[in-house]
């Protein structure tokens, strides 16, 4: 709760800002969502599959497991005492990869998946394309 309440008013790690939460906020933020997703997907493969419409859930597991892993990665740049510019700019292009990605996996399976997984999918790419604004909007704060 107060982690929570550090990153709403823009005092995550004694860092402020007047109108933008700071790059150690928004990495925060992007490493515990990426890292609930990625549980997520882990521990709720089978159902979530359903949700899309499908019954393979190698998708789902492989997604999960990178989602585990970029999150330990973006979280560890978060929690450092000084942030380095050249990991804000890796993390950034694997999210603005990740929106890209996502656009193109809903075009292509837009007649194979269902509505709700499309749409989830761009909710997703959406939330991504928002933490890579926010991360280059103040890189090296």
């Amino acid at each position: 709760m107060v982690i929570a309440r550090g990153l709403l008013n823009n005092s995550f790690v004694g860092i402020k800002t007047n109108t933008m939460l700071s790059v150690k906020s928004t990495l925060a933020i992007n490493g515990i969502s990426s890292g609930i997703t990625g549980i997520a997907l882990l521990a709720f493969t089978q159902p979530i599959a359903g949700l899309f419409g499908l019954s393979a859930t190698r998708v789902f597991t492989a997604t999960g497991i990178f989602l585990v892993l970029f999150s330990i990665y973006v979280l560890y740049a978060a929690l450092q005492k000084e942030i380095k510019p050249q990991q804000v700019r890796f993390i950034t292009g694997l999210d603005m990869l990740w929106v890209v990605l996502s656009i193109m996996v809903t075009i292509g399976t837009w007649a194979s998946i269902s509505l709700l997984g499309s749409l989830v999918i761009l909710a997703v790419a959406a939330w991504v394309g928002l933490m890579a604004y926010l991360q280059t909007a103040r890189p090296t704060v």
